[in-house]
């Protein structure tokens, strides 16, 4: 196809899943505009995505973008709103014209209080870490990409996904805060817990411990363990194995460490237990133990004083 024939993409927003989506769509799409907070950041985004074609422009000058099939809008989520009203005010949206945000949280409506009902509007959001500053070196293959919005949005967008081999999965609008939820969890709560783990790692005798990042090997093998078997079949420790005096001690020290490490402890510990409770061959008189355990360690508000 030649770029001349190529529908055009618009980008407002060039952070790491602006320009990495830019970046992968490139071959099939061309990207008219990059429109960042200065042209200066935005020039950046076109130096990286090594296209010397894209036009690049501040936000402040959004009405001197080029017409597009697609616009895409990836800024942070409190900005949304801001940008969905500049894009209308600027009049250069035409009918079916289609704009979509890459929010994981929100869903296409905060683009419709703002955008003319004759432009289709959607969201999506890819289910995956940006982590690094861009995600030029992995393929989108297979990668999940939620999307909803009205339907001829969403049917243009999945042709669009699916030119990068991505996997686009059509939400309802009603879940996406839950599947934004989800994700939170499976990935920015799992950061925060491995990080916990060597902070507490820290607080002994031999801080080198955790700079050795002794845990990273069960860290990797549990998470390849869960995805491969499961939950109930990946799930090991002293809960697992119904180690009364182990959690016992646990709670002791943990106690002595910090209230609210205590709290994440028991919380972990009681969701650790349903999954213990399905396991073949669980010790439901000793599991039953430990959730007593846990009922008479959890601090009350008069010990939070």
């Amino acid at each position: 196809m030649n770029k001349s024939e190529k529908q055009i993409l618009n980008c407002i927003g060039a952070g790491k899943v602006g320009v990495s989506l830019c970046n992968h769509l490139a071959e099939h799409v061309q990207i008219g505009c990059i429109i960042n907070t200065s042209k200066k950041s935005a020039d950046q985004a076109r130096e990286l995505i090594a296209d010397n074609g894209i036009k690049t422009l501040g936000f402040n000058s959004m009405k001197e973008a080029s017409a597009a099939n697609f616009w895409m809008i990836s800024c942070s989520d409190d900005n949304i709103n801001q940008v969905a009203k500049k894009l209308q005010e600027c009049k250069i949206l035409r009918k079916n014209d289609i704009v979509f945000h890459c929010s994981g949280n929100f869903c296409s409506d905060i683009l419709r209080e703002n955008i003319d009902g004759m432009i289709h509007v959607a969201s999506i959001h890819p289910i995956m870490s940006f982590s690094r500053r861009l995600n030029f070196e992995n393929s989108m293959k297979g990668v999940p990409i939620s999307i909803e919005g009205d339907k001829h949005a969403v049917t243009k967008i999945k042709s669009l996904l699916t030119l990068i081999q991505a996997d686009p999965i059509a939400i309802s609008a009603s879940d996406k805060v839950r599947y934004h939820i989800a994700s939170v969890f499976a990935s920015n709560y799992i950061t925060g817990i491995i990080d916990l783990s060597y902070s507490i790692l820290e607080t002994t005798s031999d801080k080198s411990y955790a700079s050795r990042k002794i845990l990273d090997p069960l860290i990797r093998g549990n998470i390849n363990n869960y995805l491969e078997n499961g939950a109930i079949k990946a799930l090991t420790g002293p809960i697992s194995r119904g180690d009364v005096s182990t959690v016992m001690e646990h709670l002791t020290e943990i106690k002595a460490l910090s209230k609210d490490l205590l709290k994440i402890y028991i919380e972990l510990g009681k969701v650790t237990l349903k999954l213990a409770r399905k396991q073949e061959g669980a010790n439901q008189q000793n599991l039953e133990k430990i959730n007593a355990l846990f009922y008479d360690a959890s601090p009350r508000k008069k010990d939070l004083h």
